[in-house]
Parts: structure tokens; sequence; C-alpha cells
């Protein structure tokens, strides 16, 4: 199913500021990894002017509904995140939960800020960076970072590609 992200935009009208940052809230925390991200965002860029959006406030929104979405994501993962991992899963087992904890000992801020710019990634990996109890002020550190970079970078190329002509 494709998605015509310009007609979506359009039809929300006054409230498009809120619809995409519900939906960057959603696919960056709550596990819906299926809406378009990354194509949001550039498209909202590359259309701000004819959606009547500002583009610093587009970004805030953008940033702020990221690292909000990731936020919670990270405290699922802490109330929630050992319960998903069992002995007689085929996917989640206490082995893999130990190879995250070795990831993230090894590249775990990194891995937060390129995370954003893989889909599915970016919605898992707050959880199990709050399963494994990677520290909160390091992931709460990481995370702006990356939605700053994220929301940033894709906005920014979407309205370049809106001023050629």
């Amino acid at each position: 199913m494709l998605i015509d992200l310009p007609a979506v935009l359009h039809g929300w009208g006054p409230w498009v500021l809120l619809g995409i940052g519900l939906m960057v809230f959603v696919e960056s925390g709550l596990l819906l990894p299926l809406l378009p991200g990354d194509s949001l965002l550039f498209t909202a860029g590359m259309l701000h002017m004819a959606l009547g959006v500002d583009v610093w406030v587009l970004t805030a929104v953008i940033v702020g509904a990221a690292a909000l979405g990731s936020a919670v994501g990270y405290v699922l993962g802490v109330r929630f995140g050992h319960r998903l991992f069992k002995a007689d899963a085929r996917v989640l087992t206490p082995a893999r939960l130990h190879q995250a904890e070795s990831f993230f000992t090894r590249y775990g801020g990194r891995s937060i800020v390129l995370a954003r710019f893989v889909p599915v990634v970016r919605t898992f990996l707050p959880l199990v960076a709050g399963a494994v109890e990677y520290p909160r002020r390091r992931f709460v550190a990481w995370n702006v970072l990356g939605a700053l970079l994220w929301g940033g970078v894709l906005v920014a190329a979407g309205v370049w590609l809106g001023h050629v002509p």
C-alpha cells in the first residue's frame, strides 16, 4: 500500500503539524514501524510553504515528537522489556538480550543516533535500550541529538529540493 503523502498532508489542513507530530511520535516510540517516517519528513519539508507552515516550527515539532516518542519507547523497555525476552522464544531470547547489552556497552550513543536513519531500527531501539537498562541520562542526550540530526537533515533536504525549479 502506497500513501500519497502530499495529499495526506494537504488533507490535514490546519491540523498538519499535529498530524506530522503524531505520526513521528507513534513511529518513534510506540512500536509501529509501518508509518512513513523519512519520506514524511522529506515531503513536509518540500511542501512546507504550500502547507503554510514555517520550516522552523515544522522542524521543532518533528524533533520534539521524535525525542518524546523514543523516550516513551525507552520507558516501555525499562518497564516491560525483560518480559519480552523468554527462553522459549524464537527471536527474543535471553541470549539476544545479553547480545544487546554488549552492543550498547560498545556502541551505545552512536547506535541511538544512527538508528534514527534506519526505519525499523528507530522504532525498536529505544525499547531495547530500556530493556538493557542503558543509562537514562545518556539515552536522553543521544536521543535528542539523533532527533535533531534526523529531523533537521531530512526537512532541510526536502526544503532544498522544494526550491529546485
